[in-house]
């Protein structure tokens, strides 16, 4: 899939991005989170879960609904 490669080809240039941008990190990991969601694979949505967790620069984070 596309959404993981690019976010991973983010975190090559994190470093570099300005502040301003850098919130972008956390919202794709939700996005990621809300795709595995979307797509029923909950063990893809407790990897982008864990990654979200260590990274908690926004506040949201989606969770599944029960």
């Amino acid at each position: 899939m596309l959404l993981p490669k690019g976010y991973e080809g983010t975190t090559l240039w994190e470093k570099s991005i300005p502040p301003q941008g850098a919130t972008r990190i956390p919202e794709a990991l939700d996005r990621l989170v809300e795709l595995c969601i979307a797509t029923n694979t909950p063990d893809e949505a407790k990897k982008w879960r864990a990654k979200r967790s260590k990274n908690p620069k926004v506040a949201h984070m989606p969770q599944e609904k029960k």
